[in-house]
């Protein structure tokens, strides 16, 4: 992710979880939407994530959040978000 700021990981920046963001920003380029509206998207096509998002304090990101269940990720842009995916330990946050 060149030229773009990356996204500060709770519990220290790992190479995994900056494989995750760049998998995202493809699909998302590709698309033509805001990272945020794939990130969305994955979450809504994932019965059993039950996970509060917060920090939606701008209009931007309530409209990118509404937009987010009008996208429908096909299985590869599934595959291409989840395949970087390393599970950390609950201790490891």
């Amino acid at each position: 992710m060149t030229g773009t700021k990356r996204a500060a990981v709770s519990g220290g920046d790992r190479l995994e979880d900056f494989a995750v963001q760049d998998a995202v920003s493809d699909v998302a380029r590709r698309l033509d939407v805001p990272m945020a509206r794939v990130a969305l998207a994955w979450v809504l096509s994932k019965s059993a994530v039950c996970a509060p998002i917060v920090g939606a304090t701008k209009e931007a990101h309530m409209r990118d959040a509404m937009a987010s269940l009008d996208l429908n990720l096909s299985e590869n842009d599934l595959a291409r978000v989840e395949s970087p995916y390393v599970p950390r330990l609950l201790g490891d946050f």
